[in-house]
């Protein structure tokens, strides 16, 4: 679906028609959204979910979903004990920041890491 805008609306992350404005769905989330990339391109958004706020040792907190709901893939940390911070728009990539010092490119498309630099 590549007419699809993706915004914020009191703390939810909104999916909506460009065409007509209609409502697609409305994604409420545990903790707060930090990041969100749309990438339409490749069916979906790009969302992270902020770690600072979460009180969970490991904390799989980036995620790519559908206009619908449903979700694309969710990017696998490289130890436990660990969340993403950050990430980049690199077109058909993404770079991921951990707190724990890695640094992942990651496929838009699939959520499969690509490369894993450890940066501390």
């Amino acid at each position: 679906m590549s007419s699809v805008r993706y915004t914020t609306e009191s703390g939810e992350l909104v999916a909506r028609d460009c065409r007509s404005g209609e409502l697609l769905h409305k994604y409420s989330f545990e903790v707060p959204i930090r990041q969100f990339i749309p990438k339409v391109e490749f069916g979906g958004c790009v969302v992270l979910l902020d770690a600072r706020v979460s009180d969970k040792p490991t904390f799989e907190n980036l995620f790519m979903i559908r206009a619908d709901g449903t979700n694309i893939w969710s990017a696998k940390l490289p130890e436990s004990h660990d969340a993403f911070v950050n990430v980049v728009d690199q077109g058909a990539t993404i770079v991921a920041h951990t707190w724990r010092g890695h640094l992942l490119e990651i496929d838009v498309a699939t959520g499969r890491t690509m490369s894993d630099h450890f940066t501390k």
